[in-house]
């Protein structure tokens, strides 16, 4: 025996429905805002300023922003920070998103990038973001670029921050970064 929907059926069908799509959409809509606020903050509360003598001492290290398996252990962030400018951070993607952990917070007068190859031709870096994490725990942004057209880009800056952060992107081939140093 079939089942005759009545008009009554009709419309507590609707409603249900319409609850549903819109529990849907709330959760959607927060969902996105919890994740954009993660990719907005940064550092952390209990962060002390220091002066600009005391970055030279100061704990740094460098993580990966992009999670890739095949990364090769020798083309690790750390490279980024090592002083040494044969070694280089690569993530085996045409992205890079990388973050230096300061600590606490430093007033930053300059951030040299060596890109070496990967910032003297086009088909490389097409554009890059530096980005530093302030007081406020917020990612700001500290300077960007097109194709850097030079092995290195030296930016001046007046922020106190606790994180740097450089991300970058090529149209079509892998890129790397060889050295950040902060000042």
């Amino acid at each position: 025996m079939p089942i005759q929907l009545t008009k009554t059926h009709a419309k507590v069908a609707g409603i249900i429905m319409s609850t549903v799509l819109l529990a849907g959409l709330i959760s959607y809509g927060t969902s996105r805002q919890l994740t954009k606020n993660l990719v907005q903050q940064c550092g952390s509360e209990n962060r002390v300023r220091r002066s600009n003598e005391e970055l030279l001492v100061a704990l740094k290290s460098a993580h990966n922003n992009i999670s890739r398996q095949d990364a090769q252990e020798k083309f690790v962030a750390t490279n980024l920070i090592d002083g040494d400018f044969e070694t280089y951070a690569y993530p085996n993607d045409r992205r890079v998103d990388y973050t230096v952990e300061l600590i606490d917070l430093y007033p930053i007068e300059k951030v040299t990038l060596v890109w070496n190859e990967f910032g003297e031709q086009e088909n490389y870096i097409a554009r890059w973001f530096l980005e530093g994490c302030n007081e406020r725990g917020r990612w700001t942004i500290m300077a960007r670029g097109g194709a850097p057209k030079s092995k290195v880009t030296a930016v001046k800056t007046k922020d106190t921050v606790s994180q740097v952060r450089l991300r970058a992107e090529a149209k079509r081939d892998w890129i790397g970064v060889y050295e950040m140093k902060i000042e």
